[in-house]
Formats: structure tokens, C-alpha cells, sequence
């Protein structure tokens, strides 16, 4: 209490004391001056403290998400097919796992399905838990992993989701994760495949499924930064989807690449892919370009076909396909020239004739790196005849990794002239499944006994323990 409080009490006690009437009365008058005594120190003490909530609750309302300093973050619609709707703004949420997430063994052990990095330690990964599928995140370059979400909403029976791609709100390395994809894919010749794509826009927490008339072979965001395929995806631009072929009630719609602007929310066709066979892969190389491998099989001979697009899908150009008479191929692009191309033969029990050839100006030539039989024996130095593509990744001119399954992964860094197993794997696990690489020398190998990793582009590193 100030010094003035003090003398006004002191004044007031004392004119208490001298007034001429009873002890009751006077008892009355004291006990008012002490009660507004202690209403006055209560005011003067709550105050500063209401000024305090009002600013922290007036700073709640105003500040936005900490993914994003510059908008607020709001739930996202569901996603559906057909004619272009106005997109929800969305943001995404800093990642941070809550206690109960179950965590996977030690590289993932052999639940992990695919993997997409964002940097050389941060990554996603579909993974199968406890016989549904997952999603797992990772901030150590895949040594552990946490399971994040909610299972994705796979129908019963049905084809279960076999791939994931994983776009960036902004470019670089550093920007936070924004959008996840899941979808079926091809297997080995181009099979499998069906016509639900899965989305989530908060980071694997929910899931909206997209239905599609056709299955959904391929998901390609936007590119990121630079010249290289290999700079981190970005959530702004269009989403592509590959569509393939689909029978229905006698009638076949044709393969074709479905457009997203609204991060998958809803779709518009673009345009019907030309040919009647299978479409077996999709590979973005721009905001506006990309290739596609087709397969299609005429009086029980199967041969493939390379076409490409310049401006977003509206059209299609075929091009020259060295592989023509091959129908297995995957392919792998350095930037929107430099092209990498591996294809293969009707595989005979675990062996394969394989070629992989090179492209330097857009696929329009192609020189061939390597070849291999399934006559004779390959000599030492040559592709593998074990083993049948699964998957391709190429990081240079001169560098390029050969997935086999039920072998090895081949990879050669002289442009093709020698090649030799990047690493060994036990007899009898089934061989790779995928190789991925976010530069020129992290990589990741999903095998069915867990993840391997290199840092160096040479050296690769079980991560099972």
C-alpha cells in the first residue's frame, strides 16, 4: 500500500475513534474501512496480470502455424475426381511423433515397403504394421523409425498400396513436408496396379482416397530447384498421375495423365496416353515434361514404346525406344536430357537378358552401356544374368545403380563399360526392392531383411544392426 493509502486510513481510523456513538457503531465503520483496504490491494495486485492474459491470448489468435509464419493453418477437403474446384488453403504442422507411436526395429527390419528422402536424414517410408499399412517417419537417415498417423484406408482384400511420394511446402532440402501419396504402382513387367490413389495434406495424420477408373501406376509433384531430378519435390504446381488402361462393363478407357493444381483435392484429365497397351512408368523431368514406358502385347509378343510430353500432358510424341523388343524397362532421368534406360527379356526362372542404354540430348539417340545374355555366362565386369529390373536410379552421367530381384544390385560408375554388386545380401532374401538416392552420394536400398544406406556413393551400410 503507498504512503498516501496509509494517511487516508490513518485519518479514517481515527474519525472512527472520536465519533460520539457506541462501541457497535464504531465496529461497523472500522470493519468498512479494512474491507475496502483489502479491495483496493486485490485490484492493484490482479491488474497487471489481466494485461498479461489479454496480450498472450491476443497473440494466440493472431499468430499463425509454426510450419508456415505467413498463413494460418485450416483442415483440408476431401479429395475427389472430376472437374476442378477451388483448392482449401492448407499449411502443414511441424513434425513431432507423439509417445505412444510405435517404433519399427532398427532399419526399418522388414516392414518397410518404400522409401522417399527428403535429405540426406529426414525421410518417409510406407511400411506394413501389424498387417496394415503405415506410414514411418525419420530424422537419422533411416536407423530408426517412428510410425506416425493413422493406418492408410485400403479396402479389404484389396490391392494394397505399394508406393510413396513425398512433396515439399517450398523448394530445398530444409522446407517442411507437406504432402504424402500413396498408390499401388507396377510390379515386375509392368503388373498389378489399382484405381485408388491415397492422400494425406497433414503429414500422414488422415487420408482422403482418390478413385480413378483406371489404376494409378505413377505420382509425380512438382520438381523442385535446378536442372536435377534429384532436388526435393514441391507441393506447389500440378500433380501428375498416371492413369493406366481399364475394361469396364465392355468398354476400355484408354491410359492417360491426370492434372491436380490443387494438391490432389480434386483431378482433371489432361489427355489419353496413345497406344492400347499397358503404361508401365512416369518420369517428370520439368514443371511441363516427362517420358512414359508403354508396354503392349500383339499375337502374344510383348514390345514397349517411349513417348513423351512438353506441355503439361496435352499432347504426346512417341520417340525412338532402343528397348523396343524388350518389355521389361525401367527408366531414370538425370534432368530433362540426360536419360538412363534399362530394359530385359521374359524372365527364365531367376535369369534375364538385360541392356541398358543412355541418352544425352531428350531420348532422341540412345548409346548402349552394357548388355548381358541369358546364352552364356556373364564374365566378371558385366551385368548380372540373375536377377530381373525392379528399379533404376541413376545420379550422373557415369553413375547408375541397377535394381534386381532375386539378385543384386548392380552399379557401375564408368558409364556403363564395368559394373559389380553394390553390396551382398544373404542367399535366398529375394534381393532388392528399391534404390533411391536424394544426391549424388546418400542412397538408400529397401531389401526384404531391412534398409541399407550409403554416404559416400561407393560404401553401403546394413542399417538392421
Amino acid at each position: 500500500m503507498s504512503d498516501f493509502e496509509s494517511e487516508i486510513a490513518a485519518q479514517l481510523h481515527s474519525r472512527a475513534e472520536s465519533l460520539p456513538v457506541d462501541d457497535q457503531v464504531r465496529d461497523r465503520l472500522l470493519r468498512r474501512v479494512r474491507t475496502h483496504q483489502r479491495r483496493r490491494r486485490a485490484v492493484l495486485v490482479s491488474a497487471p496480470i489481466a494485461v498479461v492474459a489479454v496480450a498472450a491470448l491476443a497473440a494466440a489468435l493472431i499468430v499463425p502455424s509454426a510450419g508456415h509464419p505467413s498463413r494460418l493453418r485450416v483442415s483440408a477437403a476431401p479429395a475427389v475426381h472430376g472437374p476442378q474446384s477451388t483448392a482449401v488453403p492448407r499449411q502443414p504442422s511441424r513434425f513431432s511423433p507423439s509417445q505412444n507411436s510405435p517404433v519399427l526395429a532398427p532399419g526399418g527390419g522388414g516392414d518397410l515397403r518404400w522409401v522417399d528422402f527428403v535429405s540426406p536424414t529426414r525421410g518417409w517410408a510406407l511400411a506394413e504394421v501389424q498387417g496394415r499399412m503405415r506410414v514411418a517417419h525419420t530424422s537419422d537417415g533411416g536407423l530408426s523409425w517412428a510410425v506416425v498417423g493413422a493406418p492408410l484406408p485400403t479396402s479389404a482384400g484389396g490391392p494394397a498400396p505399394t508406393r510413396l511420394v513425398v512433396a515439399l511446402a517450398g523448394n530445398g532440402s530444409g522446407a517442411e513436408v507437406a504432402d504424402l501419396y500413396a498408390y499401388t504402382g507396377t510390379g515386375p513387367l509392368g503388373t498389378g496396379g489399382a484405381p485408388r490413389l491415397y492422400v494425406s495434406l497433414d503429414r500422414g495424420s488422415s487420408w482422403q482416397a482418390v478413385e480413378f477408373p483406371g489404376p494409378v501406376l505413377g505420382v509425380a509433384p512438382p520438381p523442385g530447384p535446378g536442372r536435377s531430378t534429384l532436388a526435393p519435390r514441391a507441393s506447389e504446381g500440378s500433380l501428375w498421375a498416371l492413369i493406366g488402361p481399364a475394361s469396364r462393363s465392355g468398354r476400355t478407357s484408354p491410359a492417360r495423365l491426370e492434372v491436380s493444381t490443387d494438391t490432389g483435392r480434386t483431378w482433371k484429365t489432361a489427355a489419353s496416353i496413345p497406344g492400347e497397351g499397358s503404361i508401365g512408368q512416369l518420369a517428370r523431368v520439368s514443371q511441363r515434361g516427362g517420358f512414359v514406358v508403354s508396354k503392349s502385347t500383339v499375337s502374344g509378343r510383348s514390345t514397349s514404346s517411349l513417348l513423351q510430353t512438353t506441355d503439361g500432358g496435352a499432347s504426346w510424341q512417341q520417340l525412338v525406344d532402343p528397348c523396343g523388343s524388350l518389355p521389361d524397362q525401367q527408366l531414370s532421368a538425370i534432368n530433362a536430357n540426360a536419360l538412363w534406360l534399362a530394359c530385359g527379356s521374359e524372365p527364365a526362372g531367376d535369369l534375364q537378358a538385360k541392356s541398358v542404354y543412355f541418352s544425352s540430348d531428350a531420348a532422341q539417340t540412345w548409346r548402349q552401356a552394357a548388355s548381358v545374355g541369358l546364352a552364356k555366362a556373364a564374365p566378371a565386369g558385366t551385368l548380372s544374368r540373375t536377377g530381373y529390373i525392379v528399379d533404376l536410379a541413376a545420379v550422373s552421367a557415369h553413375d547408375v545403380w541397377l535394381t534386381l530381384g532375386r539378385g543384386p544390385v548392380d552399379v557401375t560408375t564408368d558409364q556403363g563399360r564395368t559394373w559389380r554388386p553394390a553390396f551382398s545380401l544373404p542367399s535366398g532374401t529375394g534381393g532388392a526392392e528399391q534404390v533411391t538416392f536424394v544426391d549424388a552420394t546418400h542412397g538408400w536400398a529397401v531389401t526384404a531383411r531391412g534398409l541399407w544406406r550409403t554416404s559416400d556413393g561407393v560404401q553401403w551400410q546394413s542399417l538392421r544392426g
